[in-house]
């Protein structure tokens, strides 16, 4: 008949083995390059900011343009189309659009 084989408490053995850890590295290691990518990531990031605000001012001067030229110059109710009492009474307000 065949034998069965019973647990006994010392049939396993664990074997811990020592691996390097942070620790044991020198922090020159870390310091240097994360501190030098994390500053160039922010200099990137502050590029772009500054990108966006030049574009977002360049928009807002064409579009003040654009709006000004229409008060001044549109051939149907621009104000220098006006002559005589239309465009000494439209004046005030060619002004305030603008």
């Amino acid at each position: 008949m065949p034998k069965i084989l019973q647990y006994q408490p010392d049939q396993v053995q664990t074997q811990v083995v020592k691996q390097p850890t942070a620790t044991t590295l020198p922090a020159s290691a870390f310091g240097n390059p994360i501190a030098e990518g994390a500053f160039d990531l922010i200099q990137a990031g502050l590029e772009v900011k500054k990108r966006i605000d030049t574009t977002s001012a360049e928009e807002a001067l064409v579009k003040f343009e654009r709006d000004k030229n229409d008060t001044l110059f549109n051939p149907e109710s621009g104000y220098f189309n006006t002559a005589g009492r239309n465009a000494y009474d439209n004046s005030a307000a060619a002004n305030k659009s603008i």
